[in-house]
């Protein structure tokens, strides 16, 4: 969220002149970042078509060898530390925002997931001894919200795996200058019971069974627990474990955008509860407080750039056409802030549940099982 020279992935550039894989992660990532800037310039007439086609073209061939040298490197015979084979793969799942944040992002996580599960603790390349010290914790925490978050728009099979152990989990409990798009840890954690809940009601055998009733139990306990968190302490306890200066515009800010995940949350947990009760509950309430977080938000360059997620979720639900103008208005800022193009998919997403209504069912919770079917698996933050 806030950039400081505690950032791991500023951390990496010195490393990654040492990996020729990791290099090429980074490069790809630079090149396609420059030839976003190059479209948004270009959509103004005041950009470089030529320079945006160089860039646009360096990304895919840094991208090429990126993926070849991760190739090559896990098909040598000798054992080789992971670390710097981990990061060159996190660093891809970034360029797949920048390219379209489609469908790819869920390979490289496989792959990481895979990787990590292989690694022994003391492994290290030599490269990385100066700057591998928190980072593999620091992605640690990412591979488990992008799975969370991911699995909210993506395939049924995400979270179909084990979940990481509380070691593992351990690094989420992070400061504020060591987090990627700070959703309070307990926000993740329900975000990922719901959408295990959903994947259950997926499956027809789950439904008026026995254990019905203490699922339902289960699921509005969740929801309960979710309303009940606190967002000031939960600012409070991150900043005393930060090494930035907590001021009363710091405060308030973070408690804005954890206040943005927790109605988003809700809104989430809610939809799927109603597909179990056969009820429709109305979220109007929680709707509007998010697209006033979102707004409020659009005043802090740094945290607005932290709730694409919450953002997509306030447009599904939107019903008004004040609320879904806003919505575009804000994705279209954050378009210009990113310059990822998973925001302008988001946008056309979002039209097409607005404009047609085959894309939409009787029931208002449509969504959260439709999102999955929408032309692949979405990676929306």
């Amino acid at each position: 969220m806030f950039d400081s020279q505690r950032n791991p992935l500023r951390q990496l550039i010195p490393a990654a002149l040492a990996n020729p894989a990791l290099t090429a992660s980074v490069l790809a990532l630079s090149a396609r970042h420059m030839a976003n800037g190059q479209q948004i310039q270009c959509q103004g007439q005041d950009g470089d078509h030529a320079t945006r086609f160089k860039a646009h073209t360096d990304g895919l061939m840094y991208k090429q060898k990126a993926i070849c040298g991760l190739i090559q490197a896990l098909n040598d015979p000798i054992s080789r530390p992971r670390d710097v084979l981990i990061l060159s793969a996190f660093i891809l799942i970034f360029l797949d925002l920048l390219e379209s944040g489609q469908d790819q992002w869920k390979s490289h996580l496989g792959g990481i997931k895979k990787l990590v599960s292989g690694m022994h603790t003391a492994e290290t390349s030599r490269h990385l001894e100066a700057t591998i010290e928190g980072t593999r914790e620091f992605i640690m925490g990412q591979i488990y919200l992008i799975e969370t978050l991911g699995a909210t728009f993506g395939g049924r099979e995400l979270l179909s795996g084990a979940d990481i152990s509380p070691q593992q989990a351990a690094p989420l409990q992070m400061s504020i200058d060591r987090a990627y798009i700070g959703c309070p840890e307990y926000l993740l954690y329900a975000v990922r019971f719901f959408s295990k809940a959903r994947d259950r009601l997926a499956d027809p055998r789950h439904l008026d069974t026995p254990e019905t009733y203490s699922f339902l139990q289960s699921v509005t306990s969740m929801l309960d627990s979710t309303m009940s968190f606190d967002c000031h302490n939960w600012v409070t306890e991150t900043l005393r474990a930060s090494s930035t200066t907590s001021t009363t515009q710091n405060i308030q800010s973070l408690e804005h955008l954890a206040q943005a995940y927790k109605s988003a949350t809700l809104i989430y947990g809610w939809r799927v509860c109603d597909r179990l009760t056969g009820n429709e509950t109305p979220l109007d309430d929680l709707v509007k407080a998010l697209v006033v977080e979102a707004e409020t938000l659009r005043r802090d360059e740094a945290l607005f750039k932290c709730i694409l997620w919450p953002l997509f979720i306030a447009g599904l639900e939107s019903q008004e056409q004040s609320q879904k103008s806003h919505i575009r208005n804000c994705l279209e800022s954050f378009w210009f802030e990113t310059k990822c193009i998973n925001v302008i998919n988001a946008v056309t997403i979002l039209e097409r549940f607005w404009v047609d209504p085959s894309n939409v069912e009787d029931d208002s919770s449509s969504w959260v099982f439709r999102m999955g079917q929408v032309e692949g698996d979405w990676l929306l933050i």
